[in-house]
C-alpha cells in the first residue's frame, strides 16, 4: 500500500523549528522556533496571519480545545 501525501512549505523563520501544533479545527499551523518566534500560519495557503515574539528559543506550545488561548514555553 503506497501513501501519498500533500506537503505544504512554511518559510519564515531563522532558526530550527522546535515544535508544531495544529488548531483544533485545522485552519491553523503554529510554530514555535529556536528563532524566539511562534508563528500563527493559515494552512490553507501557507501564509503568515501573526508572529509572537518571546525573549528567548521557545520550545513547546500549547492550544486550548476553543483555539482562545496559546501557552507558550521557552528557554529563560
Amino acid at each position: 500500500m503506497t501513501s501519498t501525501y500533500k506537503t505544504k512549505n512554511l518559510q519564515g523563520h531563522e532558526r530550527p523549528i522546535k515544535q508544531l501544533k495544529f488548531s483544533i479545527d485545522g485552519k491553523y499551523i503554529y510554530s514555535a522556533s529556536a528563532d524566539r518566534k511562534v508563528i500563527k500560519w493559515n494552512y490553507k495557503n501557507c501564509s503568515k496571519d501573526f508572529t509572537y515574539d518571546h525573549q528567548a528559543s521557545v520550545n513547546v506550545i500549547c492550544l486550548s480545545n476553543s483555539n482562545k488561548y496559546m501557552f507558550t514555553g521557552d528557554s529563560t
